[in-house]
C-alpha cells in the first residue's frame, strides 16, 4: 500500500547513513518501497538513489575488509569482500587496481596458509589431533578455490601423517587404558 510505502521511504530518509549499520538499514528500507510501489518509486527516483547507497556500501565493505586483512583478521576480510563482491564483483577498489573478487581469494589463500602453518607448528610439537583440525580447516578453504590440485594433495599428505600417528600412538596404548 502506499501508506506503507511512504512509512518505509521517511524512516529511510531519516537515516543519516554514515556507518555500514546505517547504509544496510537504508537500503533495505529503500529495496522494500520499490517492492511495495515500483512506479511511486520510480517517480521518487529511489533507484538513482539506492545506487549511490550501493556505492557506498562498496567502499566501506573494502575499507573493512583491507583493515581486517590488515590484522589478518581473515573470516572478516573474507566477509567484506564478499559483500562488496555481490554489490559489484567486478569494481575496482578504491587505490587498488584489484576487484573484491581477486581480493576474496588472495585472503582464503592467505588464511589457508596460516592454518597449514598452525598445523605444521603442531604436528612439530606432536599435537596431532590440534594439527590435524588445522589441516582440515586449511583443507575446507582448498577446496573453494580453483586450480587447487596441488594444494590438495599437499594439505591430504599432510593430513594423512597425522593419521599415521593418531593410528600408532591408539595401537600402542596399553589395553585396560
Amino acid at each position: 500500500s502506499s501508506d506503507q510505502y511512504h512509512d518505509k521511504k521517511l524512516k529511510a530518509e531519516n537515516i543519516i547513513g554514515n556507518n555500514l549499520d546505517e547504509l544496510e538499514e537504508k537500503k533495505s528500507l529503500l529495496q522494500q518501497c520499490i517492492e511495495i510501489a515500483p512506479d511511486l518509486a520510480k517517480q521518487d527516483g529511489l533507484s538513482q538513489i539506492l545506487k549511490v547507497i550501493n556505492d557506498d556500501l562498496f567502499n566501506l565493505y573494502c575499507v573493512e575488509a583491507k583493515m581486517a586483512e590488515e590484522s589478518k583478521e581473515w573470516d572478516k576480510a573474507i566477509r567484506f569482500y564478499e559483500q562488496a563482491k555481490k554489490i559489484n564483483s567486478t569494481k575496482k577498489i578504491k587505490g587498488s587496481s584489484s576487484t573484491p573478487f581477486v581480493k576474496l581469494i588472495e585472503c582464503k589463500r592467505k588464511q589457508q596458509d596460516d592454518f597449514t602453518e598452525l598445523g605444521k607448528q603442531e604436528y612439530k610439537a606432536g599435537n596431532f589431533i590440534e594439527a590435524k583440525q588445522y589441516f582440515d580447516k586449511s583443507k575446507e578453504i582448498i577446496i573453494t578455490l580453483n586450480d587447487n590440485k596441488k594444494l590438495l594433495d599437499r594439505i591430504n599428505k599432510e593430513n594423512n601423517r597425522c593419521n599415521k600417528k593418531l593410528n600408532f600412538s591408539k595401537s600402542n596404548t596399553p589395553p585396560g587404558m
